[in-house]
């Protein structure tokens, strides 16, 4: 299965109609991307470089962290994606791509959609539900079976 993927191939096959994200669906969604034969770096891989692209999951967008790390990789030339609810926030503004879920976050903007769930509950769940989505559309796109896919899933469990 000769499925590697560069960066300019992920943003052109995943943008034409995007959602949003958090930490832990963004790490489970990454996985499945890796699965799908993508190379696909972590927090502590070295070198960021304008051939990366950097996908930044945050509700409002202006999280200390994810904003720190967004400026970083801009300022060495790597492409943002930002996954969440504020398309004004200072990751989307630095963002080459931004999918929008507009659930509510910390900032209970007018047009979030409001759950009684706590916090933040509905944006990751719906994060989890687009991580899927966006692998289900890789899959398709590459012709994948499932027995491909789980000859590249965790064996050491």
């Amino acid at each position: 299965m000769n499925n590697k993927c560069n960066n300019s191939q992920l943003i052109a096959e995943i943008s034409p109609s995007l959602i949003c994200a958090d930490l832990c669906n963004l790490e489970r969604d990454v996985k499945r991307i890796e699965a799908l034969g993508c190379s696909i770096g972590e927090i502590t891989e070295p070198a960021i470089t304008s051939k990366d692209i950097l996908i930044v999951g945050s509700g409002s967008g202006e999280s200390l962290i994810p904003v720190v790390i967004a400026k970083k990789a801009a300022e060495l030339g790597a492409r943002i994606v930002y996954i969440g609810s504020n398309t004004e926030s200072t990751v989307a503004k630095l963002a080459a791509l931004t999918v929008r879920i507009p659930v509510r976050t910390k900032l209970e903007k007018k047009d979030e959609i409001m759950s009684s769930q706590p916090m933040t509950s509905l944006f990751e769940q719906t994060l989890l539900l687009y991580g899927d989505a966006v692998a289900m559309m890789l899959i398709e796109s590459r012709n994948i079976t499932l027995k491909d896919l789980w000859k590249q899933h965790a064996n050491l469990e």
